[in-house]
């Protein structure tokens, strides 16, 4: 049995390990679930630099079926070691206070047609006054256009007329002329014959004179 101790030497016995009390063992586990005071301040500072640059939040009613909701407890991981002491639950966020008041719900009546008239600025009823009298003058302008095109109208429609007037009248002073040169040359030829008929008229007449004096003498 010596001989064998000098080849094989004692060992040291080990001493088992000590073992972890249940309040170690719950501040192990919180401070692996529950994020640390620092970390929840930065947050805290960077939602509230945010808060500066976002639009503002209006908050919410919270209806009573959301209040009276239970609130969800922790489910814990070893309940034979966490069950003596309750866990802490997870720090919610802050919510950010809103900076604008809360909007009212109240609806605006609007009013009924016909027993409001809105308020007529000045600007608007000069614009309005402005576009009168340029319509006025657009009319003005248009009445004067018709009466003007109306009287060249009757202005053609006289002249026309006179034309057709003037060309009767030149075909019946045509005409006329005609008979007259028709006239005119039966009385020249009825002229001629008269004339000579008073020739021969004073010839026999001095002829019958000298007779008489012969026979007197």
């Amino acid at each position: 049995m010596t001989h064998q101790n000098q080849f094989y030497p004692q060992t040291q016995a080990i001493a088992p390990p000590t073992p972890m009390s249940t309040q170690d063992l719950h501040q192990v586990f919180s401070d692996w679930l529950i994020p640390s005071q620092d970390v929840v301040l930065k947050q805290e500072e960077i939602q509230d630099i945010l808060g500066l640059f976002s639009p503002p939040l209006t908050a919410s009613p919270v209806s009573e079926n959301e209040s009276s909701m239970p609130s969800c407890d922790l489910i814990s991981l070893f309940p034979d070691v966490v069950g003596s002491t309750p866990v802490k639950p997870v720090q919610s966020k802050r919510r950010l206070t809103p900076i604008m008041p809360k909007t009212s719900n109240v609806v605006p009546i609007a009013p009924r047609p016909g027993h409001f008239s809105a308020p007529v600025t000045p600007k608007r009823k000069a614009s309005h006054e402005d576009g009168d009298e340029m319509a006025m003058k657009r009319q003005k302008n248009t009445d004067a256009a018709r009466r003007s095109r109306l009287k060249k109208i009757l202005k053609m429609e006289n002249l026309e007329k006179q034309v057709k007037d003037l060309e009767c009248e030149n075909s019946r002073l045509t005409t006329r002329v005609a008979v007259l040169e028709s006239e005119k040359g039966a009385l020249a030829s009825k002229e001629k014959s008269l004339e000579e008929r008073i020739r021969v008229l004073e010839t026999q007449l001095s002829e019958a004179h000298r007779a008489l004096t012969t026979i007197r003498s």
